[in-house]
């Protein structure tokens, strides 16, 4: 992780470590976070890494696990590189802005597991300042209440994302949840939840279905997404129950009508997070959806 020009370093930062948290508070000439390592792990009951500035990740690894938000910035979290898994938080990544441009981010929330937040907006207003951004790397989150949440604008543009939301609770929380609008315009995305969204799905952009099952689906629910003609999209094998599933990704054609069929057994390449794309085509087809429209047959 490092700031801008001007940066605070901690003794012993550099190489292996273990420490219970890292805060950087404000101070005359710092207003960033910086570290330089190849591997940390943080365990805290508090935020495991808290800036009152921005917090960049631009190499290396970084494990959090805490009682607290595990990556927590007042201002810009950006991951461009490296590794950054929180194991253990009540919010995962925490920020006004969080990019997401490459590397990898995993996170584990009771609450939010991703979320933009502004504190001079309340929590069902639409900030013009919160955004969750990503547009490269992969990202895997699975949170309690909401996986992807933003205040403001929510937009996916590359990447591979990856979004477990609540397996309890639907209505307001969901795997995206976002009070200002989101956008898909690339990346390879899969949402699940009792709600797989809240937001209102995009009218443009990269193309996406959505389906909603009849009943709760059990944790280990492998579903399989493919052409009428039988050739295998993406094939996912959820960890928790879902009701929603919302999937997107360039092989998506608006208006096109796809096969949705669950059971059998997943194939082709893993992305991550229980998703793999490609691969053949097993189980049973319980539904049929039109890209880029929330109607049609629901098993």
């Amino acid at each position: 992780m490092r700031g801008s020009s001007r940066f605070r370093r901690f003794p012993g930062w550099a190489g292996r470590l273990i420490r219970p948290s890292w805060k950087s508070a404000p101070s005359p000439g710092f207003d960033s976070l910086c570290t330089a390592f190849s591997e940390a792990f943080l365990r805290s009951s508090d935020d495991g890494v808290h800036s009152d500035g921005a917090i960049t990740v631009d190499g290396g690894a970084t494990t959090v696990a805490t009682g607290d938000d595990g990556v927590h910035a007042e201002g810009t979290v950006t991951v461009s590189a490296g590794t950054v898994g929180v194991t253990r938080s009540y919010e995962g990544v925490e920020g006004l802005k969080v990019y997401v441009t490459g590397g990898s981010v995993s996170a584990t929330a009771s609450d939010d597991a991703v979320n933009a937040a502004d504190p001079a907006y309340g929590e069902m207003q639409n900030s013009p300042n919160a955004l969750v951004s990503i547009t490269g790397g992969t990202v895997v989150v699975d949170g309690g209440t909401d996986g992807l949440d933003s205040n403001g604008a929510l937009t996916i543009g590359g990447g591979t994302v990856v979004v477990s939301g609540s397996a309890t609770r639907g209505g307001g929380e969901g795997g995206l949840d976002s009070n200002g609008a989101l956008t898909i315009t690339g990346g390879t995305l899969i949402s699940t939840g009792i709600s797989a969204t809240t937001s209102t799905l995009p009218s443009s952009g990269q193309g996406w279905v959505s389906v909603t099952f009849g009943a709760n689906q059990p944790a280990g629910t492998i579903v399989h997404l493919a052409t009428t003609s039988g050739t295998q999209i993406a094939a996912y094998r959820s960890a928790k129950a879902f009701k929603g599933v919302v999937f997107s990704s360039g092989q998506i054609t608006r208006g096109t009508t796809y096969a949705v069929c669950t059971g059998g057994s997943v194939s082709g390449t893993a992305a991550g997070g229980g998703l793999y794309t490609g691969g053949t085509l097993s189980g049973t087809q319980v539904a049929t959806v039109t890209a880029g429209s929330q109607s049609g047959t629901r098993p």
